[in-house]
């Protein structure tokens, strides 16, 4: 205990000192006041254990992250209709299993490449332009169009976002012919 009432870690060392008859007389030592040491130290056992704590949250919160994006990527691939995202320069950031079918192209042919670079014949058709109309104006936008190759009818939408656009298409060809034979089947209908 400190002259001030207060207590302190000490550190005290002391060596026995004896008579020259060999009675004991007493020892001889000194006491180094270590509470600062002490302190710091405790100090830093508390932020290691903060660091510690902190690393593994970092750590299950990324296995989550992760785990998220795995399920995410997991329905993407799953899903029946095309997928493609591309970010604000139009920049492919994804593209599932079918869409990549479709087009006709590897993951690595798209993934970080322009659309309109990768595709330039389809610059200045309608596609093009909805599309260019959804990012611009951030409206979700949904189209058919015809695809001479391969020779198929899709429906398209458009979904914007901060950090690009998202397309959705589904082949549409079978319903587009049974339209087909619907009308002229009516029209002959109506000839008779």
């Amino acid at each position: 205990r400190r002259f001030d009432g207060e207590y302190r870690w000490v550190l005290d060392t002391g060596v026995p000192r004896y008579c020259p008859d060999r009675t004991f007389a007493g020892y001889i030592g000194s006491c180094i006041d270590i509470g600062d040491r002490f302190q710091a130290e405790k100090e830093r056992a508390a932020a290691l254990e903060r660091e510690k704590a902190a690393r593994a949250e970092a750590e299950a919160t990324a296995k989550a992250l992760q785990e998220a994006n795995d399920q995410i990527t997991n329905i993407l691939e799953t899903i029946s209709d095309g997928f493609v995202s591309v970010d604000l320069k139009w920049n492919y950031t994804y593209a599932n299993r079918k869409a990549i079918e479709f087009l006709g192209k590897s993951k690595a042919e798209l993934i970080g490449k322009n659309m309109w670079e990768v595709f330039p014949d389809a610059v200045n058709t309608p596609g093009y332009k909805m599309a260019q109309k959804a990012l611009a104006e951030g409206l979700t936008l949904e189209y058919e169009e015809f695809h001479a190759f391969p020779n198929q009818w899709l429906a398209v939408r458009c979904y914007p976002s901060e950090y690009g656009l998202s397309i959705y298409f589904q082949d549409i060809t079978d319903r587009k012919q049974i339209e087909a034979a619907l009308k002229a089947s009516e029209a002959k209908l109506r000839s008779l």
